[in-house]
């Protein structure tokens, strides 16, 4: 008011302009808060934990998975990931990854950071975090900046599994495994917030990366002498399509199963989800079908629950292959 009436004519200002509430003004103009740019890092691995489910996913996985949810060290940033069929699911989640992070470091979870989702706020899940002296820090409702590390590492994670499934010309239904691959690969390059990759922290030693490949591409598993004859194939195709403990996850088409194996050869020239695999005569012969997404599905939108692409024309993924037990863990 002072300033308008030094810059016109016409404008007396006889008094002191008042400070009580304008309640029409606030109605009409209030806004968000601004969040502090700046928070205080955990000082040790286990601290903090971040933690979100990203899903409904549509379409679902091969083997039904439709969420997954993540958990984030705050002073390491090392991501876990750990896919889901159901929203309740969240708890065992949760209970498998302290039993193996507290082992790895011989450390006590002090701290879970999450929204107000229903599944973090169960009897089950509060009565266990309060048996292992774990704080559960909710974020306000309809402020995900509170809990900005894990959107942003599930976001990371689906752009990142997203590139892979577009390159390998893969179906929306290899979503969790390139998911898990993704998860890998992000925990073993530089980030703004540590001097080392995330892995090395967790794991306390140098990382070598040299077992990277290309998602997606054709690998030959050695076939175990005693499973082949005298002159039979030493070999037999697959796709990969991640990483395990000592080894690699691989897709095989033909029977519809997905596999791990060491002693692997990698064409990482050659993608073949555009392709189906004959190991008998080892031609590969393209397929190309049109996708009829079904009436009651819900395509999620934006950000961490919007999935792979959405062209009207997909490569063909045979049906839902079977998985091995304890596989849903993505394992580094």
């Amino acid at each position: 008011m002072l300033k308008l009436s030094q810059l016109v004519d016409g404008f007396d200002l006889k008094e002191k302009p008042s400070l009580e509430v304008c309640e029409i003004c606030i109605e009409s103009k209030q806004t968000k808060l601004p969040h502090k740019t700046e928070r205080i890092r955990a000082s040790r691995p286990l601290e903090l934990i971040h933690s979100d489910i990203c899903g409904p996913i549509n379409p679902e996985s091969y083997d039904e998975m439709k969420y997954f949810i993540t958990f984030v060290d705050d002073y390491s940033h090392f991501v876990q990931i750990r896919l889901m069929k159901n929203k309740s699911d969240a708890f065992e989640c949760f209970q498998n990854y302290v039993a193996e992070a507290e082992s790895q470091f011989n450390l006590k979870i002090s701290r879970l950071r999450c929204d107000n989702g229903g599944e973090y706020k169960s009897n089950h899940f509060t009565h266990f975090c309060m048996e292992k002296g774990i704080k559960l820090e909710f974020t306000m409702p309809y402020t995900p900046e509170q809990n900005g590390v894990s959107e942003r590492f599930n976001r990371t994670i689906v752009e990142k599994a997203r590139a892979m499934l577009l390159e390998a010309k893969c179906g929306k239904e290899l979503w969790g495994e390139a998911c898990m691959a993704a998860c890998y690969v992000i925990n073993r390059i530089p980030t703004s917030a540590t001097e080392k990759v995330p892995a090395e922290i967790w794991f306390n030693h140098r990382q070598n990366i040299s077992k990277l490949r290309v998602f997606g591409c054709v690998a030959y598993l050695h076939t175990p002498k005693q499973f082949c004859s005298k002159f039979g194939s030493k070999t037999r195709k697959y796709i990969f399509v991640g990483y395990c403990a000592n080894g690699y996850r691989l897709y095989d088409p033909e029977n519809q199963m997905i596999t791990t194996g060491r002693d692997i050869t990698f064409n990482e020239e050659s993608i073949v989800m555009e392709t189906s695999i004959d190991n008998n005569t080892e031609d590969v012969i393209e397929t190309i079908i049109e996708d009829q997404p079904s009436d009651d599905s819900t395509i999620i939108e934006d950000s961490v629950n919007d999935v792979i692409g959405s062209d009207n024309h997909e490569r063909e993924v045979p049906a839902r292959p079977k998985r091995n037990v304890n596989l849903h863990t993505c394992m580094v």
